[in-house]
């Protein structure tokens, strides 16, 4: 009845004016643990951070679109390959295709062409667009527009300011202790020019772990000193 007492004097000093109900409970719980002395002995030796991992991917594509529209039209297309094991290329992990297939798509939201597959052979032979200088003016007055030495037809400012390149998205991944360390790039296919890239990490958590064949092995550890079957 003493500790009891205890307790109640205890919750009553507390502010509760400015606490919720739930901190009212926790501030209870905790009180009432020091003073029976029943603190938990169960508590989790790593936190989990559970950040769903689209949100991630989406972050990230935003960051490969940021560099992406001031250098390439909409119109080009953008192919893609899924995301492979930097350490061991050979997995097929459901893992690279996932984040793959969530970078893409936001890169469509985006209005870009992305398209999944092989790149056409024409796509190869692409030409560069061609660059207009700024007109100057001749003895005459009259105005004369500088052009490059090349036979191909004149673009308009915006086809100069984001060209039509096509493109392809690859990238890989390496697993470490608590995260997974990514990395995209997006090239021209004409002359592997790097147009974006951008390098992010993802967590190893419950969800993660389920993509990735080789974090679902069993752990080794020591047998138990308690018998489990009777």
């Amino acid at each position: 009845m003493k500790h009891f007492a205890i307790i109640i004097l205890l919750v009553i000093s507390l502010p509760l004016t400015a606490c919720s109900m739930r901190e009212v409970k926790q501030n209870y719980d905790s009180v009432r643990n020091w003073v029976f002395n029943t603190q938990p002995t169960a508590q989790p030796f790593v936190v989990e951070d559970t950040t769903p991992i689209i949100e991630i991917n989406y972050d990230a594509a935003d960051c490969l679109y940021a560099d992406l529209w001031l250098e390439l039209s909409p119109e080009s297309p953008i192919y893609y390959t899924f995301f492979t094991d930097l350490a061991n290329p050979e997995i097929t992990a459901p893992f690279g295709r996932v984040v793959t297939e969530q970078v893409a798509a936001r890169l469509a939201q985006k209005d870009y062409k992305i398209v999944s597959g092989q790149a056409r052979k024409d796509d190869y032979t692409t030409p560069e667009p061609v660059r207009q200088l700024p007109s100057t003016q001749n003895k005459e007055g009259s105005l004369e527009q500088n052009t490059t030495a090349t036979d191909e037809p004149e673009l308009s400012l915006s086809e100069q300011f984001r060209p039509i390149w096509p493109c392809i998205m690859t990238g890989d991944y390496l697993i470490g202790d608590d995260v997974i360390f990514i990395s995209a790039r997006i090239n021209t296919i004409r002359n592997n020019q790097l147009i974006s890239s951008y390098q992010w990490t993802v967590p190893i958590n419950q969800n993660t772990r389920t993509l990735l064949p080789q974090l679902k092995k069993p752990q080794r550890g020591m047998r138990p000193t308690v018998q489990t079957r009777f």
